[in-house]
């Protein structure tokens, strides 16, 4: 255990780095941009405030994640180096994380979860990949890091909160505070529209990015329609149909293909854990919808979806002919020379960075990452599935009038990675930060909700209280 002098000395280190960073702020403020000597000083502050009200603070990473801006940091001969409010709101936050840790209590830095050992590999491989593409000339040293910050930035955001989360109340804070983000940002696309913006974007980007805004979609849309279908309340349901039916039409105008898919492979999922009379209704919208959409979807829509199919079309692939000038037969082009690179150097890639802009996923990895950085990658997905699963089997104990809203966001989950999945293939998916920060908040709320019912069900000392009927957590001392 952590000794009384132990902890003196952590609190007294924590006050002298804040004094520190005070005077660095004041230097800062008169010699920076000034939105990043704010965004510094936020960080800062939300840091010294998870100290002592970590709730607040966690409040606050799930409100910027969405809604903070984003700063030109530097400029690289291909790329730009951006940093966002919640970069270092994050970073902040994390820090202080460790020192509350380390002044509370001695236990495991990081609870064991069936994704621990993927995430490590994958970033394990990132790096490996990318030093030998550094040392075989194919790639900038500063770029490559500040993008695999970027991929260790999201990931910090499930360990922080699986570690976090400890009671139910804090699952409904947070979950809440999502909601409340996702509304915001609504509230900005329909704003967007009504100014007569061509592509609706996520808010604060120094550029468009339509695709992204269409992949968070996904994510709302799989949480709505399936606490939709599983609330016991009339209330409840009207309020989450509303959502559904807000969030559709900001899908259709990002005018992004890749998120009209995504949305489109949902659907059978949805109609897997709708109940009869729910599934009824799933294919009498779906078939009105498709008949309706010829004169109810914006021309640019409609043009968007048969653009790859009209104009001067060429051969692909076997029996798939794509409109030259279109978008998606550069994408096929791009995935043939990235196959062309990892036959080169197929095991580790070209290294993060190493091949250029791809905007689609799955090539992405191939050519940046080689065959091992494909098989981290998938075993990623595995174990994300595995969470799922364990999660929903604990779930079957429990009818939906007593525990709707976990399986509700459980499912969703689910169905959005369904999405999310199908959207890789045109857009980077999996790297965007605004997709995989709540990407990575539900997956830590998903793997959360077996250990805090347990809690909840059968508290810990209580007297004939039963062991929990599926592992979620191992740390050296105990066990979930």
């Amino acid at each position: 255990m952590v000794t009384q002098r132990t902890r003196l000395l952590i609190l007294y280190l924590f006050i002298l780095i804040g004094i520190v960073l005070l005077f660095s702020m004041a230097w800062m403020t008169s010699q920076v941009h000034n939105q990043l000597a704010i965004g510094v000083i936020l960080g800062l502050g939300i840091g010294m405030l998870s100290f002592v009200r970590q709730d607040i603070a966690a409040v606050a990473i799930l409100l910027s994640m969405v809604l903070s801006p984003e700063l030109k940091l530097a400029s690289l001969p291909t790329r730009e180096v951006v940093v966002r409010f919640d970069d270092l709101i994050l970073i902040s936050f994390f820090i202080s994380w460790l020192f509350k840790m380390a002044y509370l209590k001695n236990f495991g830095l990081l609870k064991v979860t069936a994704l621990n050992m993927p995430i490590w590999t994958y970033i394990l491989v990132a790096i490996i990949s990318t030093w030998l593409g550094v040392g075989a000339g194919n790639l900038q040293f500063l770029s490559a890091m500040f993008y695999i910050l970027k991929y260790i930035e999201y990931f910090m955001i499930f360990f922080m909160f699986s570690n976090i989360i400890q009671t139910e109340a804090q699952l409904k804070t947070f979950l809440t505070a999502f909601m409340a983000g996702a509304g915001a940002v609504g509230l900005y696309g329909y704003y967007q529209i009504a100014i007569g913006v061509s592509r609706i974007s996520a808010p604060f980007e120094g550029y468009g990015e339509p695709n992204t805004y269409g992949g968070y979609l996904l994510l709302v849309l799989g949480l709505a329609v399936l606490s939709f279908f599983k609330s016991p309340d009339k209330n409840g349901k009207l309020a989450y149909a509303a959502v559904v039916a807000g969030a559709v039409p900001l899908l259709v105008m990002t005018f992004s293909r890749a998120s009209y898919f995504g949305f489109v492979i949902m659907i059978p999922a949805f109609y897997y854990f709708a109940n009869r009379n729910q599934r009824v209704l799933i294919v009498v919208v779906a078939l009105v919808g498709l008949a309706a959409s010829p004169f109810i979807l914006p021309e640019k829509a409609k043009d968007r979806i048969m653009a790859p199919f009209s104009g001067q079309k060429e051969e692909v692939a076997p029996m798939l002919r794509l409109n030259r000038m279109d978008s998606s037969y550069q994408k096929v082009q791009t995935a043939k020379y990235i196959v062309e690179l990892w036959s080169k150097e197929p095991f580790f890639g070209r290294g993060v960075t190493g091949v250029g802009l791809v905007d689609a996923q799955y090539p992405r990895i191939l050519g940046e990452m080689g065959i091992m950085g494909v098989l981290a990658f998938m075993w990623i997905g595995f174990s994300i599935f595995q969470v799922y699963r364990t999660t929903s089997r604990y779930l079957r104990d429990f009818t939906d009038d007593q525990e709707w809203r976990w399986k509700a966001v459980t499912q969703g989950y689910i169905c959005a990675i369904a999405g999310l999945l199908i959207h890789g293939l045109a857009a980077n998916t999996f790297v965007l930060i605004r997709i995989m920060e709540p990407f990575w908040f539900l997956t830590a709320v998903v793997a959360s909700i077996p250990h805090i019912l347990e809690n909840k069900y059968h508290p810990a000392g209580k007297a004939g209280a039963e062991l929990p009927k599926y592992p979620i957590y191992h740390t050296g001392h105990e066990s979930y």
